[in-house]
């Protein structure tokens, strides 16, 4: 049986800030061989990668982790409590790599947007954004981060996203309108609570961090 030892206890909060001591984390098996498929789809420009899991079980923990260890080249953005409309998503998104707001319209975000990941190119340059608690969606701006997802320079892909969720998120996914999503992701993976002996070494290596 898998045991429920939840990686929100293991990963302690740092300030105000509720961010994932990583330093401390852990990474059992399962848990690595996520990261490294979701590294090698962000890298080889897959479009989408969807990650499920239970509440608890290590998923925004992991995205953090996943940030960490991108290489600089790849500009990651993380949204959180993410807006239903899909205009103030891209407008977060036009923020964070620092170009100009402009009329701040869908049309003129995805504009400017094309024009300055396909000018990162040359440079290898890349964009994975991570939506967490992808959940909470409607199927139009599902929709729109699928026609995201394909935004292309010839046959390169310039965005990269990852949904990430709890497995009502693939439920979600299933229904008939958002067939063709689920069609174009490229990468599913489910994240589940840890096995006994893999909690045993979690346990272990908090305790040898300690000390003892």
């Amino acid at each position: 049986r898998r045991h429920k030892i939840y990686w929100r206890d293991w990963c302690a909060d740092v300030g105000s800030s509720e961010l994932p001591d990583l330093d401390s984390l852990f990474l059992v098996k399962s848990q690595t061989e996520a990261l490294i498929s979701m590294i090698n789809g962000i890298n080889e420009r897959r479009g989408l990668i969807l990650i499920t899991g239970e509440s608890g079980t290590g998923k925004t923990t992991l995205l953090h982790y996943l940030q960490a260890k991108l290489a600089k080249r790849v500009k990651t953005i993380r949204l959180s409590r993410v807006s239903i409309f899909f205009r103030e998503i891209l407008k977060q998104i036009t923020q964070e790599l620092g170009l100009p707001l402009g009329d701040e319209t869908p049309a003129f975000f995805l504009s400017q947007l094309r024009t300055h990941l396909a000018e990162g190119l040359s440079r290898r340059e890349n964009l994975a954004i991570f939506v967490d608690d992808a959940q909470n969606l409607n199927k139009e701006t599902f929709e729109e981060l699928r026609v995201l997802s394909q935004m292309q320079e010839g046959e390169v892909r310039l965005v990269q996203i990852v949904l990430a969720g709890p497995p009502e998120l693939e439920n979600l996914l299933g229904g008939e309108s958002l067939r063709p999503l689920q069609r174009q992701i490229q990468i599913r993976l489910q994240h589940h609570d840890l096995w006994p002996e893999e909690s045993q070494l979690v346990i272990e290596q908090r305790l040898q961090r300690a000390g003892r």
